[in-house]
């Protein structure tokens, strides 16, 4: 396997536990939008987290990431 690619899924496998071992301490329901009141009226369940995976994956592509 080419050495960026297998770098590259290291930090992503390596994200995605980081955030799986995270789930572990938090709450079933995770409020994740709040209205003008103050009140949560977005509760999604914690392992929807994963889908923000992405987000520090794209900045370590972006700027960390070596070019060739």
């Amino acid at each position: 396997m080419n050495k960026p690619i297998f770098k590259d899924l290291i930090i992503l496998l390596l994200l995605i536990l980081i955030i799986l071992f995270a789930c572990l301490f938090l709450p079933i329901k995770i409020p994740i939008h709040f209205n003008m009141k103050g009140e949560a009226d977005t509760i999604v369940n914690k392992y929807f987290l994963i889908l923000f995976v992405i987000i520090p994956y794209l900045a370590y592509w972006k700027f960390l990431r070596k070019k060739k």
